[in-house]
């Protein structure tokens, strides 16, 4: 029970830092931040291989690019389903 909490609230904590991330994702491509940063590398490297076949999947809206919003909706989830 004490090993399913923990993990459980790990799976939480590694959830919530990437939904983090996707929202410094959106931020990042709004403002057209310079992708020589280091940080802004990071940020695109490590939220593309999520957001890239959404976006392939889902049409952008009005010119509007939806998959950030269906990717932490389903993170979401997942947070939901573990009990977080």
């Amino acid at each position: 029970m004490i090993i399913a909490s923990f993990l459980g609230g790990i799976v939480d904590f590694i959830l919530e830092i990437y939904g983090i991330l996707i929202i410094a994702h959106v931020i990042v491509v709004w403002f057209q931040l310079p992708t020589t940063n280091q940080i802004v590398q990071f940020i695109l490297s490590t939220t593309e291989p999520i957001l890239k076949p959404t976006r392939q999947i889902l049409p952008a809206v009005a010119g509007l690019d939806i998959s950030p919003f269906v990717v932490l909706f389903v993170l979401w989830l997942i947070k939901l389903y573990f009990g977080g």
